[in-house]
């Protein structure tokens, strides 16, 4: 019960179902209600399925001290937090620790749960569905085509979805063809399979716009309609070498590993 109600009075939640426990961390504590004192916590955490939302509780406290409630983008706030622990003009000690706390979640959070497709933002207006699989047991979101594709014979072309992809860093999406590309389109993925890393979301270059390569293996023009499906994408773990030595950034989009 007391969950629900501090997520009703912080950010308006209504109808709210606990799906799971998410873990606990055990810390220390400062400066309760602006003294000096230090108290050992134990923070419980969970995944919850929230319906609604409604006003939060507290809106007039909040906003009497010039703050607002706003939705961001997870990996936002944790570099949001990590500005703000880092800023020595900060004299409050306890909302560090809180902050410090906070990302620890946050992280973990990105690494095990977070994952979403979203429309890149030059096809917003443009009737972009999302992925989605077609069965409750299947393993792949299917793809659509983002606009008409003509394909001369031999021809390969990347194609746009219009979609991006957001998942944990420790999973690649995998881009396979569909089972129907081949025998009813005569064309197959040039690259048979495609590997999406989770920093290819929201790069600079392209925003993490998923394209697939197609060639046109046959001796005709093949043409694709928009909204056809024609890929599926299945998101799967992986592992590293315990040696492994990787510490790149990307800074590109489509193909910009090669150039490292």
């Amino acid at each position: 019960m007391a969950l629900k109600r501090e997520l009703a009075e912080e950010i308006g939640a209504n109808d709210l179902e606990i799906v799971k426990s998410f873990g606990y961390i055990d810390e220390l504590r400062y400066g309760i209600n602006g003294t000096q004192s230090v108290y050992e916590q134990t923070s419980l955490y969970y995944i919850c399925k929230v319906e609604s939302f409604g006003e939060p509780k507290h809106i007039k406290r909040e906003l009497s001290q010039g703050l607002k409630t706003v939705w961001i983008d997870v990996r936002e706030a944790i570099l949001h937090n990590e500005q703000v622990m880092q800023d020595d003009n900060h004299q409050k000690q306890g909302l560090k620790t809180v902050l410090k706390r906070e990302n620890a979640v946050l992280r973990k959070i990105l690494e095990e749960e977070i994952r979403y497709f979203e429309v890149v933002s030059t096809y917003k207006e443009q009737s972009i569905h999302l992925p989605k699989r077609q069965t409750l047991k299947s393993a792949g979101y299917d793809f659509e085509v983002a606009e008409d594709v003509k394909l001369m014979p031999q021809e390969i072309k990347l194609v746009p979805t219009g979609i991006k992809a957001c998942f944990p860093e420790t999973e690649a999406l995998f881009i396979y063809p569909r089972s129907s590309l081949a025998i009813k389109k005569r064309v197959m993925m040039a690259n048979n399979v495609g590997v999406v890393d989770s920093d290819y979301y929201g790069n600079k270059n392209n925003e993490g716009h998923i394209f697939i390569p197609l060639y046109n293996f046959s001796n005709e023009i093949v043409e694709i309609q928009k909204g056809e499906r024609i890929a599926q994408g299945i998101f799967q773990k992986f592992h590293t070498t315990n040696d492994d030595l990787a510490n790149g950034d990307r800074n590109g989009g489509f193909g910009s590993s090669d150039n490292k």
